[in-house]
């Protein structure tokens, strides 16, 4: 029987297999996957080739490459030899013979298919390795085709006040293909105590990327670990990312180091940047003047003082920013933080009135010491009364946790918000309210907001001033909810099922400390079975 024709084109048959990659379950890839892809290239040889280019497309660490060679094998380590991380390795792969010509070229056959690694740095694999490979492929990168990198790189303590970056492995794979960045900085160095190690590592790591990936599109930052977490008086400036001209999204907001002046002069020039995390207030001594820039930003993302978070927005000329999320550092603050806040919000909204969809704001610090009073409230709509005014907005979030202050919302304030923010998908409030709101005022939120999907608020009282029947029955799509309190959890939960009858009680995760969600959800589970029984029938 003569094939179909379709299988004599091999960007079709490129197109059916991807097909066999279901999204990943989890984070550790498509393994669930890959006996399907493999079974295909085993069917017939005009399905190997494509069937291998997607099986290898993209792998979770370098080990399914490495163990193509013979030598290679786990060897047992000295205990002064183990590495202190969050996982113990008691073992480390090395090579222990020679790398032969045949298994040379077969790993090249299938390296050269690789176009993501996606969570290398799990597994102990000594540094002999790389050098191994990179001195038999004649220093050129051994994975000649990457695209995409992410994975740990460990910090452990060279000399005591210095980190040493184990990057043998990144340094080893990547090419000027490469288009996406997404490293983890796994300090392994422990509780050290001061003085901290003075290296700038996320400087040093960028400055040695710079030449070797001219076409880098993505760049993604995070430190972590039980160390001292690289502290936040190391810096980012123009010198890590000049090489960069191409980037569009640069998320180094938890890397703990700060960006310059001259480093977000260099941002801002670049017209192919559209998502920017960061945290700002580092000074390298610049007088340069500000440049206005940032004409194709869409997100930002920037934590750092109220008066350098205004400095940065100023300069944002961009007619597309859709979202901004904005975090004070942690400061003592005198009793002007309202008036500041309140100037931030005004900026913000005036700035992009036109184009804003998602905001979110959230601080939490505590007062200085010159406080004059004990306690103090905050009116909510004073705060937010500039963002009334953009009545596109479809996601809005506040989380501020601030030492002896409230914040003030009432029922004529939840009726405002509700009537002016009606394309709401998303509402997130997160802080401690001074005004006892009634459960009454989530019917504003049923019959104003169709939209939403989620909604997190502040404690609601249920006094039992109505009937249950005095709550309209919607069918409302609202997925999630959640509120401080639930003292009555039968009449929490069929007030919640007349106004939102589609509530996802599976995935609704409230906090276990709040006394009576489980028996709510459990309540609301029971009544959507009975009317889902009841329709049936």
């Amino acid at each position: 029987m003569a094939p179909h024709r379709v299988i004599l084109v091999q960007d079709i048959l490129l197109e059916i297999f991807d097909h066999l990659l279901l999204p990943p379950s989890t984070s550790f890839g498509d393994q669930r996957d890959r006996p399907a892809l493999f079974n295909t290239a085993l069917a017939c040889k005009r399905f190997l080739d494509p069937a291998l280019t997607i099986l290898w497309r993209s792998i979770d660490d370098t080990i399914p490459l490495l163990a193509l060679f013979s030598s290679l094998q786990a060897v047992p380590l000295q205990e002064n030899e183990r590495r202190s991380s969050y996982s113990y390795h008691a073992t480390a792969y090395m090579f222990t013979g020679d790398l032969h010509d045949f298994e040379w070229r077969r790993f090249r056959f299938y390296a050269g298919r690789v176009r993501a690694i996606t969570n290398a740095g799990r597994l102990n694999i000594s540094p002999s390795v790389f050098r191994e490979l990179l001195r038999v492929n004649g220093d050129r990168p051994w994975i000649p085709t990457l695209e995409e990198f992410r994975g740990n790189i460990p910090l452990v303590h060279a000399t005591p006040n210095h980190y040493d970056i184990d990057d043998t492995e990144l340094l080893s794979v990547v090419s000027p293909s490469l288009r996406r960045l997404d490293i983890r900085l796994h300090d392994t160095t422990g509780r050290l105590q001061p003085p901290f190690p003075v290296d700038d590592v996320p400087q040093i790591l960028l400055e040695k990327l710079g030449p070797r990936l001219p076409r880098l599109e993505k760049v993604r930052i995070l430190c972590q670990g039980i160390g001292p977490h690289l502290p936040t008086s190391r810096v980012l400036s123009f010198a890590s990312m000049s090489a960069f001209t191409g980037l569009t999204t640069v998320d180094v907001l938890r890397c703990r180091s700060s960006c310059t002046p001259d480093l977000l002069h260099h941002l801002a020039s670049l017209h192919t940047l559209v998502n920017l995390s960061a945290e700002i207030g580092a000074n390298d001594g610049s007088a340069a003047d500000a440049v206005h820039g940032f004409r194709s930003l869409r997100r930002l993302h920037v934590k750092g003082r109220v008066d350098r978070l205004l400095e940065l927005i100023a300069t944002v000329e961009s007619p597309h920013l859709r979202a901004i999320r904005v975090q004070q550092v942690q400061d003592d603050v005198g009793p002007d933080f309202e008036e500041a806040w309140c100037g931030m919000i005004d900026t913000i909204a005036s700035r992009f009135d036109g184009s804003l969809r998602e905001v979110n704001f959230a601080t939490a610090f505590q007062f200085g010491e010159s406080m004059q009073y004990g306690h103090s409230e905050m009116r909510l709509l004073r705060v937010v009364r500039s963002l009334l005014a953009l009545r596109d907005l479809e996601s809005v979030m506040f989380s501020w946790h601030i030492e002896r202050t409230r914040i003030d919302m009432r029922d004529e304030d939840v009726l405002e918000l509700a009537s002016a923010w009606r394309k709401l998908k998303t509402l997130e409030l997160h802080f401690e309210n001074s005004w006892q709101l009634p459960v009454e005022t989530l019917i504003h939120w049923a019959q104003l907001c169709p939209n939403l999907t989620r909604l997190i608020l502040p404690n609601l009282m249920d006094r039992e001033h109505s009937t249950i029947e005095s709550f309209p029955a919607t069918s409302h799509a609202l997925r999630y909810i959640h509120f401080g309190h639930a003292p009555r959890p039968e009449r929490t939960a069929r007030i919640l099922d007349r106004l939102f009858p589609n509530l996802d009680t599976t995935h609704n995760q409230p906090d276990g400390r709040l006394l009576g969600w489980t028996q709510v959800l459990q309540f609301l589970a029971q009544f959507q079975q009975e009317r889902r029984a009841a329709g049936s029938s």
